[in-house]
């Protein structure tokens, strides 16, 4: 029990500390900011990692059963998964005077991700639906 105090204390140090201790973009920030640094805010990186997890269960239940619901949370859920783990990629490889100019591509792809995909929802057949007529037989011609 004694060689866990340590860890025990940290882990209290840890869990007590405000987003404002926390250097980078919180809460209180401009929306652009928000919106133009999201893998530096505490907040989005916890919607990133539920976002994941959310797809990881979503994704199986809607190839099981294709409904239309379940495409239009996904077609929102994977672009902006993606959006926040792209903008980390950004920050980390990107030389520092072509980041705006990523930063700029990767909100420009998102959009245009999830207006196509929501697009395939409604006009087409959906997003599962095509998915599994990727592996079904071609339909014969008549």
């Amino acid at each position: 029990m004694a060689s866990l105090r340590p860890a025990i204390r940290a882990l209290a140090a840890r869990r007590s500390m405000s987003t404002a201790q926390v250097s980078g973009v919180t809460p209180a920030s401009s929306v652009q900011e928000q919106i133009w640094k999201p893998d530096h805010a505490k907040q989005n990186m916890a919607i990133y990692h539920k976002s994941g997890m959310a797809c990881a269960v979503l994704t199986p239940l809607a190839l099981a059963v294709p409904n239309l619901p379940c495409d239009v949370v996904l077609s929102v859920l994977f672009p902006m998964h993606a959006y926040v783990g792209l903008h980390a990629c950004v920050s980390d490889y990107v030389p520092n005077n072509l980041k705006g100019a990523m930063r700029g591509l990767v909100l420009a792809a998102t959009g245009v991700t999830m207006v196509g995909m929501q697009v395939v929802n409604f006009k087409g057949d959906g997003m599962t639906r095509s998915t599994l007529k990727l592996w079904s037989k071609p339909e014969a011609n008549k």
